[in-house]
């Protein structure tokens, strides 16, 4: 079996998303086309604190495999899917339809609203409760103000101020 932690997975238009393991504070996210031919997906495979997005076309084809368990997660679906949880065995996990839960322009950061829902661990369901692997900032310099006149001086010159972080 194998265990991820804090990932960023995306699967499109697969028919076959049989792994065996272990997610713990993951973003898993995939698309199905009509051509899919299985109803559940990520057999004998454990989540914990996770956010699942399933896009799918048709009424069950999003859903979990019955041998797998999700704890603490949040599942999405859109389409006609109902649900992407199994019926039984996973009451700590919102099971939410069609909704986004990321600001907008952030890299998959959760709204205020979904910031605290329950984990086991205490901290944020998805890849910010856990290691990311990497830092979002970027180590390079970066232009955080700048302000350019919006016309010439008389002798010819353009006034331009810029205000750059990680310089040391």
């Amino acid at each position: 079996m194998t265990a991820l932690n804090s990932i960023f997975l995306k699967c499109f238009d697969s028919t076959d998303l049989r792994f065996h393991g272990a997610f713990t504070n993951c973003y898993l996210s995939w698309s199905l086309g009509a051509s899919s031919s299985s109803s559940s997906y990520f057999q004998n495979t454990s989540f914990l604190n996770c956010i699942i997005y399933s896009k799918s076309p048709s009424t069950g084809y999003a859903t979990l495999s019955n041998t797998s368990q999700a704890y603490n997660c949040i599942g999405i679906v859109t389409g006609t899917s109902d649900s992407l949880f199994p019926t039984t065995g996973h009451e700590t996990c919102l099971d939410l339809k069609n909704i986004d839960v990321f600001k907008e322009g952030t890299f998959y950061e959760l709204l205020d609203e979904y910031k605290s829902f329950a984990t086991s661990d205490g901290k944020e369901v998805g890849i910010y409760g856990g290691n990311l692997g990497f830092d979002i900032t970027p180590s390079n310099p970066q232009i955080t103000r700048f302000n350019v006149a919006p016309k010439t001086s008389v002798d010819g010159k353009l006034s331009i101020e810029i205000e750059v972080q990680g310089i040391e």
